[in-house]
C-alpha cells in the first residue's frame, strides 16, 4: 500500500472506539510474519475501519491488497496530477470526492464530459479512480464505507472496443478484495444501451452482496427523488449543475 499523508491519528479512532491499540498491535504483530512491505499505523487502521475491526477480514484484505497490486503495478507507480496520461484522461472524466456524506460513506462521483471514445483510455481511468476513491481513506474521521455514483451519459456503444476484461477483471477484484475502503453502493444514472451493455459483461466478476447494491437510474432527477434529500439540494447541484 502506497504512503500517503493521513488526516487522522490512530488515537483518533481509538477515541471514537473504532478499533483499539490491542487490534491494531495483533494485525501488526502478524505482518511480522509475512512477506509485505511494513504498514504505518495509520495504514493498518485504514484497513480494520473498512472492514468493521473484524481482524481477520483486514488480514485478508491486505494480503489481497498487496497481491492484486504486484499484478499491475503500472496503475500504482506514478500517481499524480502531473503524470500525462492522468493529465489527458482529466479532460475526458471529471471524478469526485463529496466533501458531505451519506450515513457515513462517502460518495465519489464520476462523470464523463468528452464522449469521443478515441480519448478514453481505460488504463488511466482505472488509475485516476482508484486515486479518487483510496483519497477517501486519509480523511479525517475515515468514512465507513464507499458510494459510487457513475454517470453513464455520453457512453456510447463504440466506448465498448476500449474495454479490456482483464482489466476489468483485475478492477472489480481489487475494489471488491483488497481496497482499504468497502463499496456500500452503487448507482448508476442516465443509463442507456451501452452501459448496460458494459455491466452484463462486468457481472460474471461482481459478487452477489455488491449486485444487491447496484441501483439504476434514467436521469439523475430520479435518484434525487429516490433520495429524498437525503444530500442537501445545494450539494446535489453542485454536482449536476445542469439540472
Amino acid at each position: 500500500m502506497t504512503r500517503h499523508d493521513f488526516e487522522f491519528s490512530i488515537n483518533d479512532a481509538i477515541s471514537q472506539n473504532r478499533t483499539t491499540i490491542k487490534d491494531i498491535e495483533d494485525v501488526e504483530g502478524w505482518l511480522t510474519t509475512q512477506t509485505y512491505p511494513k504498514l504505518t499505523k495509520e495504514q493498518i487502521v485504514a484497513f480494520l475501519l473498512s472492514c468493521h475491526n473484524d481482524k481477520s477480514w483486514a488480514k485478508n484484505t491486505i494480503a489481497a491488497n498487496f497481491a492484486l497490486k504486484s499484478n499491475r503495478p503500472d496503475l500504482f507507480t506514478d500517481r499524480t496530477l502531473r503524470n500525462v496520461s492522468i493529465q489527458k484522461i482529466l479532460n475526458v472524466v471529471h471524478i469526485g470526492v463529496m466533501p458531505v456524506r451519506l450515513n457515513g460513506s462517502v460518495i465519489v462521483v464520476s462523470q464523463m464530459v468528452d464522449t469521443d471514445y478515441h480519448n478514453f483510455d481505460l488504463i488511466a481511468y482505472t488509475k485516476f479512480i482508484l486515486m479518487g476513491m483510496e483519497t477517501a481513506t486519509l480523511k479525517a474521521d475515515p468514512p465507513d464505507g464507499l458510494i459510487a455514483i457513475l454517470d453513464s451519459k455520453g457512453f456510447g456503444l463504440m466506448h465498448l472496443t476500449c474495454v479490456k476484461l482483464d482489466l476489468v477483471k483485475w478492477l472489480l477484484q481489487y475494489i471488491q478484495e483488497g481496497m482499504p475502503i468497502k463499496v456500500t453502493a452503487v448507482h448508476i444514472i442516465n443509463t442507456n444501451t451501452a452501459s448496460e451493455m458494459a455491466l452484463n459483461l462486468a457481472k460474471p466478476f461482481i459478487k452477489n452482496e455488491i449486485k444487491k447494491t447496484i441501483c439504476f437510474y434514467s436521469s439523475t432527477s430520479t435518484l434525487h427523488r429516490i433520495w429524498n434529500c437525503s444530500i442537501k439540494t445545494i450539494y446535489r447541484n453542485a454536482i449536476f449543475p445542469a439540472i
